[in-house]
């Protein structure tokens, strides 16, 4: 199948190796130069942002998690030129991710389903295939569309290291690669998501950080997600990267069938406890260590850090948080509120909501 892109087709074989090296290292600057992507990134950049002040509007995904969401089979298609909004029947208005950098979000949209995933490029691109993989076996089961799949890519800038292009070339390749159609849509990643910080030495910065998904109107949006809505239980789910099982995997939290989001159990090694836990008393300059893109993380970047060191600090035990097994949350639409299921996740909400000083809504 292709990538397709304003009419044009893009296809890969695997193997064609050189095919794959030139896109790799032609191809993916290409597109960049295309004229209507570079157009549309302007416009998305200058579309008006979405403020999310709470974890009641969102379903939030941190980095290396997906959210598979599909409609119940009696509502109307999801179509780009509908009228209509269209409200979740068991989920708040939008979806979304904050606090990118190199990381890209990936939102694909069929017609009465969707994926959106933060994506880091973790594992040589293991992590990246995995999403692509979850997303056509998910997408498959709700049986064939008149139209490809839409793909949406925001992220990324030309940072130091390279990371954000060798994330966008990891999402690219796949989707050129895979036996299914898919049509890009939304393209702001790596160069056509950047800027000169005029007062900060003039280094270059992403544009778009955080970005939603309005399922109502199946629109995407630039946002500003305050740290507050980046739960149920956001401290303990930013720390994926910190464990060496959780972040092996790209970390499935929405359960499509029962419409619920579910944490699963994941571990420390022990010497990555001591250190994580130290994060609570650094300061930021000691901090930007544990960054890849110090110079361009938010103030929220090093705040959730510290929140994760103060977390691990008062747990008694890290494996105390999982003792029961999973962690389940269903959002209820009377209140607007993500409600706890079961007594662990009723208390892990208390332990978590209280490394923020906040109380939590129970």
């Amino acid at each position: 199948m292709v990538l397709l892109i304003n009419g044009c087709s893009w296809h890969l074989k695997k193997s064609d190796i050189v095919g794959l090296h030139l896109f790799k290292t032609e191809g993916v600057d290409e597109l960049l130069q295309l004229p209507d992507l570079r157009a549309s990134a302007e416009e998305f950049r200058r579309t008006g942002v979405i403020s999310i002040s709470s974890e009641s509007e969102i379903l939030y995904v941190h980095q290396n998690e997906y959210a598979t969401v599909c409609f119940p089979r009696t509502d109307f298609p999801l179509t780009s030129n509908s009228k209509y909004l269209r409200p979740h029947p068991y989920l708040p208005r939008f979806v979304g991710t904050s606090q990118m950098t190199s990381c890209h979000a990936v939102l694909v949209v069929s017609a009465d389903a969707f994926v959106f995933g933060h994506l880091d490029g973790s594992g040589e691109g293991k992590l990246t295939r995995e999403f692509f993989r979850s997303v056509i076996d998910f997408l498959s089961t709700r049986g064939p569309d008149q139209e490809p799949p839409k793909v949406h890519i925001v992220g990324g800038f030309s940072d130091p290291h390279g990371h954000s292009r060798v994330v966008l070339t990891q999402i690219l390749t796949e989707l050129a690669l895979s036996e299914v159609s898919f049509s890009l849509k939304t393209f702001c990643a790596y160069t056509l998501n950047e800027s000169k910080c005029a007062n900060k030495g003039s280094f270059l910065q992403p544009v778009v950080r955080d970005v939603v998904y309005d399922i109502w109107s199946n629109k995407l949006f630039p946002a500003k997600i305050a740290l507050e809505a980046t739960g149920p239980l956001g401290v303990l789910r930013s720390s994926y990267t910190w464990s060496k099982k959780a972040s092996r995997t790209m970390n499935s939290i929405f359960d499509p069938h029962t419409y619920r989001i579910t944490i699963r159990p994941f571990s420390f090694n022990p010497l990555t406890l001591v250190e994580a836990r130290k994060f609570a008393h650094l300061p930021r300059e000691q901090l930007e260590h544990f960054s890849t893109t110090p110079k361009q993380e938010s103030e929220d970047f090093y705040t959730m850090l510290r929140a994760l060191g103060q977390l691990l600090t008062n747990m008694s035990a890290e494996p105390e948080i999982f003792r029961k097994g999973l962690l389940i949350f269903s959002y209820d639409t009377l209140t607007n509120s993500w409600k706890p299921l079961d007594d662990a996740s009723v208390e892990a909400s208390k332990n978590l909501w209280a490394t923020y000083g906040l109380t939590p809504r129970l």
